[in-house]
């Protein structure tokens, strides 16, 4: 049967389903320390950046490949990161505060820092999942999901 032959569209489909889970499984487990949440997210983009351009690398071991080897740097710019992000969220906490009536009397600043970044972050977003799923790429067969 032509369905269970291993390089039929649907097991093929079917593996890069199974690769992926097995990362998103890698990556959550590698960002309970959450000072290696930054190596383990570049990781993570490695491996992907690799099945979408065809080198079908070895999930696991191309996955801890990348993580020593970005290591260093990538743990600098997370805990950056973080420090922006704990920025943020104490200023979007105190806004919050302010418009919820807990302090009627503060003066309330413009909150363009926490807008920028939201629509910054989502604008990344939606660029990446538009690329990967677009129309254009199923058709040239560009979206690494349903293969060449």
């Amino acid at each position: 049967m032509k369905l269970f032959n291993l390089d039929s569209p649907v097991m093929v489909f079917l593996s890069k389903v199974a690769n992926l889970m097995i990362l998103n499984v890698l990556t959550i487990i590698c960002c309970i320390p959450i000072f290696t949440a930054g190596a383990a997210i570049t990781a993570l983009y490695y491996v992907t950046i690799k099945m979408a351009r065809g080198d079908d690398p070895y999930i696991i071991k191309g996955y801890f490949k990348s993580f020593k080897e970005n290591f260093k740097q990538a743990t600098i710019i997370w805990l950056i990161m973080l420090v922006v992000i704990a920025i943020i969220a104490v200023d979007d906490n105190a806004n919050s505060a302010n418009f919820n009536g807990l302090d009627l009397n503060a003066e309330v600043s413009p909150d363009g820092i926490n807008s920028s970044v939201v629509v910054t972050s989502s604008n990344i977003f939606e660029q990446t999942f538009s690329n990967i799923f677009s129309a254009r790429g199923l058709i040239s067969g560009q979206s690494f999901i349903f293969g060449p």
